[in-house]
């Protein structure tokens, strides 16, 4: 309880001003620029969540959101894949989450990063007989790989993990490298070969790194392996 008017009144005003808060308008998900009006109506909305709903618990927030979004977006939310239940997710979780689908340039992003990985675990499976056994320090012109190199498995996009797994047989260290300055692999890029095969799922399955496994010390084995 307020000791004082002075705070009596401040606390009077600020109920005052909540009460006169109201949530945005449904945003119009078939307009031109989907991602300019997600982005104003995202501000908006976390605007009056700070404001009106700061005491309030995420469940709570999260309805509000999914009354806001209509029906049609309540089904697009339901096919959304989380890796927590509906009652543990935050607001700023499913916000995230409809981040792409309001924002086609994102997921163009995101395939990005998986042509570029992809390339990675490409180059490693195919000079399997050269860089299975031995670190391999890779350089690529895509900064997000660098990040992505650096989480834990459990911490990277789902649609990279499958890929990223491949490559755990292999002991790789990547890096960025400004892409002008790489002038071995643009040229490489020109001069590529075809190539129809594809590596069998059990034969990756299968696969055991033997160097993890023999019991030698680890000088014993730098020796083998610089011999």
């Amino acid at each position: 309880m307020p000791t004082d008017g002075h705070q009596a009144c401040a606390n009077a005003g600020a109920t005052d001003r909540s009460t006169q808060l109201k949530p945005p308008a449904q945003l119009d998900f078939d307009a031109t620029n989907l991602a300019d009006s997600w982005k104003r109506w995202k501000q908006e909305l976390e605007l009056y969540m700070d404001l009106a709903m700061s005491g309030r618990d995420e469940t709570s927030k999260v309805k509000l959101f999914l009354y806001l979004v209509g029906s049609r977006r309540r089904e697009v939310y339901d096919t959304m894949a989380f890796e927590i239940p509906a009652s543990e997710r935050t607001l700023t979780q499913v916000l995230e989450a409809f981040d792409g689908h309001c924002n086609p340039r994102k997921n163009e992003s995101v395939d990005k990063i998986e042509k570029e990985l992809l390339a990675v675990v490409y180059g490693f499976e195919r000079l399997h007989t050269y860089t299975y056994g031995r670190e391999v320090f890779v350089e690529s012109d895509h900064k997000p790989l660098e990040v992505i190199f650096k989480r834990p498995l459990h911490r990277a996009p789902k649609s990279l993990r499958r890929m990223l797994m491949r490559v755990q047989l292999y002991d790789v260290s990547l890096a960025y490298k400004k892409g002008s300055t790489m002038y071995l692999a643009d040229a490489l890029s020109r001069a590529y070969l075809p190539y129809d095969g594809s590596q069998d799922v059990a034969s990756e399955i299968e696969s055991i790194n033997m160097t993890q496994h023999i019991r030698l010390k680890p000088r014993t084995l730098q020796e083998i392996k610089e011999g």
